[in-house]
Order: structure tokens, then sequence, then C-alpha cells
């Protein structure tokens, strides 16, 4: 027997302006700025034991059975087809025996496949999911003439997409290498990834911050026995003050992979963020070699202390009843397509903070991920769901489609974690949630969701009565219609 669902209605007033926007000969739609340095990058900050070489700019494309050419990347390209784009990268000889490199890709759509030097190093599905490729050391050379090749189609399936090919009323399908691009060199063992979770005391006078970090290495370096610690520094971000540093944690290994390292900090009267003091910390999270105490790396992450709950009919942020006035943003621009700038996504920012908003639906997808850094900094909770809209339960319940699924999920939550303006994980839209082939993919991703974040979870249905309303936190109820008096109406029932 089901509990009573929670019911959450996301009041959303969207405004659509139609424009004429003259699409160039190519049909791109270029951005090509320079990725990013410092903290505030959304994934993957800049530190001292670390290099990023950036490849956005000018690259050369071969439209399959089209033109050729060059492009500026980030870009959009407004057709359905594949795509592959090249250029070259330059590697130092010393670097090569120094570090671990690996592609990292903010997003482009929706089948890539990446081949450094004539070598296939990985494939990946999913345009909105950011992800990192190791580069094995014997494909690359060095030298300016390492030839990078990236094959992007963004051709979709009407049953094993995600999302599936598009409906109507569906966010257009942009294709290829659509957000930041680079190559990031680390030590050859080197901090893959920190998940940071806060704790606070009752009375909110005292914060536990836990940085917990998986280690990675050079795949086709012989197992060592080397001796390693972690230990991690609490700043102010506004300040940069060191407000707290962990004790240090030994690093073991386990088999052929390494166990994952915790270490705490407390913090006395923390800077709780919420939407009108969205106060932010980060955290340094060092690895040392036992024997010298040198630092081998240093993994930068901003986060923050708040305390999310979902008590009854309520979301409560830090005890206090909090009222969601949202919009729902779609990752979509005039000049850029869905390329968008860092620019373009910070004035659509401040206009949704002139607005009175202090909650955003991003866009049906995982959004850049400066986006994030831009709600943290504003003040603006995020909710963010997974690419699935429309999908027949018989589709949902299919074991190809739950694992892929599966793997977009966690890419979703591991990447924005530690953001602290994330509300709710979103599980999809407007699926068939009142059959139990629906109930059969929903239970898998909460479960998967559940072991790899504490945020609420929720998915959005226009039907009350549904089978799987038990499962998740929130229930997000759209309401379709168009009429302002009737929204009010419905909205109040």
């Amino acid at each position: 027997m089901a509990k009573s669902p929670k019911f959450l209605a996301l009041a959303t007033l969207l405004f659509l302006i139609p424009t004429e926007t003259a699409v160039p000969q190519n049909h791109f739609l270029e951005n090509g700025n320079p990725t990013r340095r410092g903290l505030d990058v959304g994934w993957v900050a800049d530190s001292p034991t670390r290099k990023k070489i950036d490849l956005a700019g000018l690259w050369n494309y071969q439209i399959a059975g089209g033109t050729s050419g060059a492009v500026k990347v980030p870009s959009a390209y407004d057709f359905v087809g594949q795509v592959a784009f090249q250029r070259t990268f330059e590697l130092r000889l010393e670097d090569l025996s120094k570090y671990q490199f690996h592609l990292v890709m903010y997003g482009s759509n929706y089948n890539t496949e990446v081949r450094v030097n004539s070598d296939f190093v990985a494939q990946h599905l999913g345009g909105y999911t950011s992800f990192t490729i190791p580069l094995p050391s014997t494909a690359l050379q060095p030298g300016s003439q390492n030839i990078i090749r990236i094959n992007t189609d963004n051709t979709l399936d009407a049953a094993r997409t995600i999302p599936l090919r598009n409906q109507v009323w569906g966010w257009k399908n942009y294709g290829g290498i659509l957000r930041d691009v680079f190559v990031l060199a680390t030590p050859v063992v080197y901090i893959a990834d920190v998940a940071v979770t806060s704790s606070v005391s009752g009375d909110f006078t005292v914060a536990k911050i836990t940085a917990s970090a998986t280690i990675g290495e050079e795949p086709n370096e012989k197992m060592g026995s080397e001796s390693y610690q972690l230990f991690a520094e609490l700043y102010e971000k506004q300040s940069d003050a060191l407000v707290a540093t962990s004790n240090s944690v030994p690093v073991a290994r386990r088999g052929k992979e390494w166990n994952t390292a915790s270490v705490d900090m407390v913090v006395t009267a923390p800077r709780l963020w919420s939407t009108e003091h969205p106060d932010l910390y980060y955290v340094k999270t060092y690895l040392v070699d036992a024997a010298s105490s040198a630092k081998l790396d240093e993994y930068r992450t901003t986060c923050g202390v708040r305390k999310i709950e979902v008590a009854g009919r309520n979301i409560l942020l830090n005890g206090e009843k909090v009222l969601l006035k949202g919009l729902v943003w779609l990752e979509d621009h005039e000049q850029y397509g869905s390329a968008l700038s860092y620019e373009a996504m910070e004035k659509d920012m401040a206009l949704v903070r002139q607005l009175g908003a202090n909650a955003l639906r991003l866009g049906h997808h995982p959004p850049h991920p400066y986006m994030l850094d831009l709600c943290d900094r504003y003040g603006i909770l995020a909710l963010i769901e997974l690419p699935l809209r429309n999908v027949p339960a018989s589709i949902l319940a299919h074991e190809h489609y739950i694992e892929t699924a599966g793997n977009a999920l966690r890419e979703m939550i591991v990447r924005d974690r530690n953001h602290p303006s994330v509300l709710a994980w979103g599980l999809g839209d407007e699926f068939e949630t009142w059959s139990e082939g629906a109930r059969a993919f929903v239970e898998p991703m909460v479960k998967l969701a559940r072991g790899l974040d504490s945020r609420p979870l929720y998915y959005a249905s226009s039907n009350v009565n549904d089978a799987c309303s038990d499962l998740t936190d929130i229930t997000a109820i759209t309401l379709t219609t168009r009429d302002i008096k009737e929204f009010k109406k419905e909205l109040s029932d």
C-alpha cells in the first residue's frame, strides 16, 4: 500500500519570445570563447599541481556526406547528423612522464567518439552530462602534432536514447561540442574526485564538513607500494580566510583500486548558505607523500553549509519553510544555440534574480556546470533532472534503458553534488508514472541516487494517481493551462 504522496506544484511562468535568427551557411552557432580559469568554472577547478591545455578555438570539421571547413568550438550545429571535429595540441617531453592526461568535456551531443593520434580512446553517450576520459600515455607524443579527433552524432532514437527522438514541445536537438573542452594534466597518482558533505547541529551553531576523496592513477604504471596520506583545508570563499583543517588520514590500496579516504573539519558559527545570504566556502584537498610530506596533488571545490529537508508538505532550508518562486531555464540562445557563453549565462542569472525568483528548473536536463556556480553565488535553488520526457513505460522498464539512464544519473549527481544550491535531483518528466513499468524504472534510479547523495528526489507528472509517488520525496505536478486565472485556481486546488 503506497504511502501518501508529497506533491509540489512548481509554479512556473515562461515567456517565449519569437525571434528571426539567420542561421550561418555552415549551420554552426559559434561560441568559441576560451575555457575559464580559477575556482568559478563549475567543474574541475584549477590548482597549483595541475595544468589545463585549453582546446577551445578553431577546429576543422567534416559533415558526413556534406561540407568541411573550420569552426570555433564550443559551438552547436543546427541539424541532425554526424560531424567529425579535429585539431592538434602540444605536449612537452618533460610533461609526458610527469603527468597523467585526461580529456575533459563539459558536454557534447549525443554519441561522442574520441581518438588521439588515430588511437581509439573512448565513447560517451549523452549530450548534457560532463565526463572525463583518461588519455593513455601510449597514445601521446611530445610536440605540437598530437591530433585529437572527436566524432559527434546527435541522431536520437525512438526507444533507446536519453532523451528519445524529439516530440512536440521537446527542446531543440543541437549537436556538436557544445561546451568547454580541454586536456587536464594531473600527477600520475592523483585525486580523481572529492565529495563534500556537511551536517549542522540542531541550533545551527556547529557544522561538520566531510571531504571524501577518490584516488586515481596512470593505468599503465606498475603497482607500487607507495604510502600516501590525505588532508583538507576549509576556506571562506569571499575572504579566502582559512577556517578549519582536518587531520591527516592514510590512503590505502584495495587490490588494484584505492579505498575512498574521508576527512572531517569542524566549524563553529558557520556561515549558512541560503537564498537571501548565499555564503560559500571552498575546500582544498591534498594528497601527500607520507615519507617526504610533499604535496603531490591538490583538488579544489566550492561548497556550502546548509540543511535541506522535506517535512510533510513543506520544504525546509536551514530549518525554515521556503516558498519556491521558480522559472524554467532553457539552455538555448539565438546567437549561440545551446553553446552558451559564460557572459550569456550570467546575464540570464541576473535577470532571474531581478524577477524575484529563488528557484530554477534547469532546462529538463543537466545544464552547463557554470550555471550551478551562478546558482551558488546568486542564491538560486536549482532543480536538475535527467533528460527523460514522455517516455512510455514499456521503454522505461527495459534493461538497456535503465542502464543508460543510470549512467546519466550517476554522472549528473557526481558532477554537481558539491553545489549547495542544488535542491533536488529529478528522475524525469511526464512519463507513465501510473504504470508498474514506470515503477520498475523509478525504484533502481532511487536506489542509485540515494547511494550517491542525500538530497530529495522528484519527478514531474500530470497524473496525481500514480504508482511511484511513495518512492520519491517530492512529486512535482505539471499544470498545463495557459489561462492565468485558471492556472491560479489549479495551483490553489
